[in-house]
């Protein structure tokens, strides 16, 4: 969980304000990860450091990827491409012929140089209340 909230708070600021980004990671709890771990609502990968410490992950469903956050330490390393490399693979191989993401506007760039389109603009109620500004995208395997 510390991954998540750190990547919302030190990277969402390059494209949203302060307010915006604790409003996102607000309410991040431990037990919703282990809530669609244990129901198999999604799959999770995640990175360790030496130390076994979290330094991101990335969690699908279906042929959506849910999440995709690296430890802002970690960040542009290529952490983030294995992960969406890995996460494609596992969606063409189970049959699906596109992978989707609602994608905010601090990763945007990142996913459109991996081959995504931005498919629709869309407003996101975070957990605080604040409604941030995001896109759906779409690539075709």
């Amino acid at each position: 969980m510390n991954v998540h909230v750190r990547a919302i708070l030190e990277l969402g600021v390059s494209a949203y304000t302060s307010a915006e980004v604790e409003s996102w990671a607000a309410k991040l709890r431990p037990e919703g990860y282990a809530k669609v771990m244990i129901e198999g609502a999604e799959y999770f990968e995640v990175a360790i450091d030496v130390a076994d410490a979290v330094i991101g992950f990335c969690s699908v469903a279906g042929n959506e990827i849910k999440g995709l956050y690296i430890d802002p330490g970690w960040a542009r390393l290529g952490i983030a491409s294995a992960f969406i490399g890995r996460a494609e693979r596992r969606i063409g191989e189970a049959g699906h012929q596109s992978v989707i993401i609602g994608a905010a506007r601090s990763g945007l760039l990142f996913y459109l140089a991996r081959g995504y389109t931005a498919e629709e603009e869309v407003e996101w109620e975070t957990r605080g209340g604040l409604v941030l500004d995001a896109t759906n995208m779409r690539k075709q395997l």
